[in-house]
């Protein structure tokens, strides 16, 4: 089966025979015309096909990604917990290092700011994310103002039902 870059070079072929040919479309250029066409049938059916198990592969990999993503949280939330449960013992025990053959454990400190009322907290403490609000300037674009570094762009999709 041909690419489809083959096929639409071979198109493009066609159109400039029918141009050099004054427009004239002969017997002959027709029925080279049927054998494009009928590639060009056969490679988009063949795309639809590979483009719908790709949707449907994108599900199944979209529900494991979920499945795996729950388990990788729950192994994550169970390593916090083991660390907590192990600090708690070692501070009852008064104890800030163990150590054996296969491993050594000790306690340390950090210090870090946690923030108890965030309304109470200065301006200079925000960081403020800035980021284009497309749906407003698409608006304002579609009612006809002028928007200073955008524009509209169109853009084609293909819809396989």
């Amino acid at each position: 089966m041909k690419s489809l870059y083959s096929i639409t070079e071979e198109m493009q072929g066609w159109i400039d025979k029918v141009e050099d040919n004054d427009g004239v479309v002969t017997d002959e250029l027709l029925l080279e015309l049927d054998g494009i066409e009928g590639s060009f049938e056969d490679k988009v059916e063949a795309y639809a096909a590979v483009i719908k198990t790709y949707e449907a592969e994108e599900a199944v990999l979209t529900a494991e990604i979920k499945r795996l993503t729950a388990h990788l949280t729950s192994r994550q939330n169970n390593v916090k917990r083991l660390r907590g449960n192990l600090v708690q013992a070692m501070q009852l025990f008064g104890r800030s290092k163990h150590k054996s053959a296969k491993w050594t454990i000790s306690l340390r400190s950090s210090v870090s700011a946690k923030v108890v009322d965030a309304a109470q907290l200065p301006e200079e403490y925000w960081r403020i994310e800035r980021k284009p609000a497309i749906s407003d300037i698409s608006a304002a674009l579609k009612a006809g103002q002028e928007v200073k570094g955008a524009t509209l762009s169109e853009s084609h999709s293909v819809q396989i039902r």
